[in-house]
């Protein structure tokens, strides 16, 4: 079994599990509204009557059993986004034993690359005073504009990226091609074993 299909048996798992509770939460809920039908509407506790303690705990059951029903409510939420949280993660992940790990790394590693170089052809335009939005995507121009608005020693919106920018994505680049090295060995080794 490779990883993503582990993960995505791990989204099963948690869906199920918030179907288990959202259906407990319903049951909660119905058997309150059947608690409730036993009550006169309106009708207050009887302070000193001899049925102020019985009337106490029925009161008690109810809160506890509609609190439960809430919590099972909110575990099921809770679960559902987990398990949106990891179907979203498995679609943009690069696991290594997917078939087609060694092309997807690949590819990142060219759209990093072609990141980088238009931040260094950006930085140098700004240096020479004349910055040239069009060799930037539509989120790094918002990078820059919000590194302005926010960071103290950022530039303004004309300005350049930071270099710490640059540091990052090199990081990344390393990694993405690391990575890739690795894959492309264990394919040649498990080719050799052929």
């Amino acid at each position: 079994m490779t990883y993503r299909q582990r993960r995505m048996a791990r989204v099963q798992r948690l869906e199920a599990c918030a179907d288990k509770r959202e259906q407990k939460a319903v049951q909660t809920y119905q058997a309150v509204d059947e608690m409730l039908e036993g009550l006169p509407p309106g009708q207050p506790i009887l302070l000193g009557h001899h049925s102020e303690a019985g009337a106490r705990r029925y009161h008690a059951r109810i809160d506890a059993r509609m609190r439960s029903g809430v919590d099972n409510e909110a575990k099921a939420v809770e679960l559902r986004q987990r398990a949106s949280n990891i179907k979203e993660a498995a679609e943009q992940a690069i696991y290594n034993d997917d078939p087609d790990a060694t092309e997807r790394l690949a590819e990142k590693l060219a759209i990093l690359e072609a990141r980088r170089t238009a931040i260094l052809a950006y930085n140098r335009s700004c240096r020479r005073g004349l910055p040239d939005r069009t060799l930037l995507t539509e989120q790094q121009w918002k990078d820059i504009q919000h590194f302005g608005t926010v960071a103290r020693a950022a530039p303004g919106e004309d300005g350049p990226l930071p270099g710490y920018v640059l540091s990052n994505l090199g990081g990344n680049i390393r990694r993405t091609g690391l990575r890739l090295q690795r894959l492309k060995r264990a394919a040649a080794k498990r080719e050799g074993r052929r």
